[in-house]
């Protein structure tokens, strides 16, 4: 049973987990069953699922890289900075069957997809600014907001995990008076580039629309996406619970990284009950979120019966996906 556990933990069983979302995912395109929500959501640009709303195909085969992108940047993010103190990929095989549960969410690029990205990479880079304060980290944390600023541009969500960053800065020890000049720099200068260059008029700048998800999907899928969401919070929160005091136990450099993902997970909570009509766009941020807290449960306890535990929360992630597909 030791072998099992152990192959639950191996960058096989993150491959394979890997080929059945590619599977699903496609099952899930050919239904051609897409996700459609009316209304501008960004200040001046299009929001990202409609970038590609003229071939789906492509929306499909971009929504596809962009996950396969962010479980390389999973991957990177803990080999680099260790916050998870075990050698395991059990986290790439959690976040793959989460992003299952959501099929019609993996058949098409949204702005969901692009939010992940773009905090996975921002975070890679404030991870890096850790008790740094030089000028080299101020123009990282010139990078992070710049990146966030322009993201609200699309989407208004981008605009709540400043004050993510933001804290993200006090916990990585950099925070100072040239660290504020860095971030509101950052924060105006794609604004300054897309009006000075007549990318945006000064006219076109206005406030999102708000338009429910649930408007666009029926009481049945309704009901089966809040019963995915609930699922993975609790799993979110029961990994940051019994994961609590071995994290006490580590350096500072590693509970600030981790504290900082417990940051952003509560806040990704936090905003999907607020702002409950455009949930599905934090969902793929969630599913990372509670991928890495369920990751570093399960590597933390990792005993000889834990693939029990393991496999069964596949079986509910499969049965989710197989829910959805037969609505």
């Amino acid at each position: 049973m030791l072998a099992i556990t152990k192959y639950l933990h191996s960058r096989f069983n993150a491959a394979v987990a890997l080929l059945v979302m590619l599977v699903g995912a496609w099952m899930a395109y050919s239904r051609a069953e897409l996700l459609s929500v009316a209304g501008d959501k960004g200040f001046a640009l299009p929001s990202a699922i409609e970038w590609f709303e003229w071939n789906h195909t492509l929306s499909f085969m971009a929504n596809m890289a962009a996950n396969m992108f962010v479980v390389g940047m999973m991957i990177w993010l803990n080999r680099r900075y260790s916050f998870i103190k075990a050698l395991t990929l059990i986290y790439v095989s959690f976040y793959v069957f989460m992003q299952l549960s959501t099929p019609v969410l993996l058949a098409q690029f949204y702005t969901g997809t692009a939010l992940c990205v773009i905090l996975l990479f921002c975070t890679c880079i404030l991870f890096d600014c850790f008790a740094q304060r030089t000028p080299a980290s101020m123009r990282k944390v010139f990078i992070v907001f710049f990146m966030l600023s322009a993201g609200i541009a699309t989407q208004y969500v981008y605009a709540g995990y400043m004050a993510v960053f933001m804290i993200g800065c006090i916990q990585m020890r950099i925070l100072s008076f040239r660290t504020f000049l860095a971030a509101g720099i950052g924060i105006a200068t794609p604004w300054c580039i897309m009006i000075g260059s007549g990318l945006v008029q000064p006219a076109e700048l206005h406030w999102p629309s708000f338009v429910s998800i649930f408007s666009a999907i029926d009481v049945a899928e309704a009901m089966a996406l809040l019963v995915t969401v609930l699922f993975t919070v609790l799993l979110l929160f029961a990994g940051m619970t019994l994961t609590f005091f071995k994290v006490l136990t580590y350096n500072a450099r590693r509970r600030s990284f981790n504290g900082f993902l417990t940051v952003l997970s509560v806040f990704t909570v936090v905003a999907m009950a607020v702002d409950y009509s455009n949930m599905v766009t934090y969902i793929p941020t969630l599913n990372v979120c509670a991928a890495f807290s369920a990751g570093h449960l399960f590597a933390v306890h990792n005993t000889e019966k834990s693939y029990i535990a393991i496999l069964s929360l596949y079986i509910v992630y499969l049965a989710l996906f197989a829910w959805k597909i037969v609505l």
